[in-house]
C-alpha cells in the first residue's frame, strides 16, 4: 500500500502515533527512519499505512507565531513595528509572507502582542530560533532592560515539532527524490524517444 499510494518519500520526516523519523528506505515490508536524534527505527510498513500520519515534508511552507509579553508603557504601534522588524522580511530567502503582529491580550502591567508568518520548509528551524533572539535584542537595544520582553514564547509550531531541534540542513524540506530511490543515487536516465 505504501508503494501505491506514496504518503511519504525517502527523506521525508514523518510521525506516526508509534514512531517518527526521517524516512531513509522504503521496502515491500519494512521501512527504515532515523529519529530526529540519530536512533534507527525499523517499522514494519503495517504499523505506517493503516495508521495516522503527519508529514513534516509535503508542505512548502510552515506557519510561525511567538506571543509576546511587553509591559504596558511601550508604544503599541511602536512595538508593532519593531516585531515585524525581528521577523524575515517577504521577498526575503526564507520568508514567504509579510508578518501580521495583533494584540492578544492587555493586562494592568502587560500588553501580550502575537507576531506570525510563513516561511519556507527548510528555513522554519533557524528562523524560530533566530527570530526569538532578534525580538529580545530588538527591545532591549531600543528601550534598555526596562523594555526587555517579560516573555517570548513560541506558540507555532507546537512543542513536539521536531523542527525546533533540526538546523537547516537536517531539516525537512518539501519535494523529495521518488520514493524508489535512495537520496544518494543518482536520478535514472530517461529512455530514448523512438521516432
Amino acid at each position: 500500500m505504501l508503494l501505491w499510494l506514496r504518503p511519504f518519500r525517502v527523506g521525508d520526516y514523518i510521525e506516526t502515533q508509534l514512531v517518527s523519523g526521517t524516512v531513509r528506505e522504503i521496502g515491500l515490508f519494512v521501512c527504515h527512519l532515523e529519529t530526529f536524534d540519530g536512533l534507527f527505527v525499523f517499522a514494519p510498513n503495517s504499523t505506517l499505512w493503516n495508521v495516522w500520519m503527519r508529514n513534516h515534508s509535503r508542505a512548502a511552507s510552515r506557519m510561525l507565531a511567538w506571543t509576546v509579553t511587553l509591559p504596558r508603557t511601550i508604544d503599541f504601534d511602536e512595538a508593532r513595528a519593531l516585531l515585524v522588524g525581528a521577523f524575515p522580511q517577504d521577498g526575503g530567502e526564507d520568508a514567504l509572507s509579510e508578518p501580521v503582529v495583533f494584540l492578544d491580550q492587555l493586562t494592568a502591567e502587560a500588553q501580550i502582542l502575537v507576531l506570525r508568518g510563513r516561511v519556507k520548509e527548510g528555513a522554519i528551524s533557524n528562523v524560530q530560533r533566530a527570530t526569538a533572539e532578534r525580538i529580545r535584542l530588538i527591545f532591549t537595544e531600543r528601550y534598555g532592560a526596562e523594555g526587555e520582553p517579560k516573555a517570548i514564547q513560541r506558540t507555532l509550531p507546537a512543542d513536539a515539532d521536531p523542527s525546533r531541534y533540526l538546523g537547516r540542513d537536517e531539516a525537512p524540506e518539501a519535494s523529495r527524490t521518488l520514493v524508489s530511490r535512495r537520496p544518494d543515487e543518482p536520478a535514472p536516465a530517461l529512455p530514448a524517444a523512438n521516432l
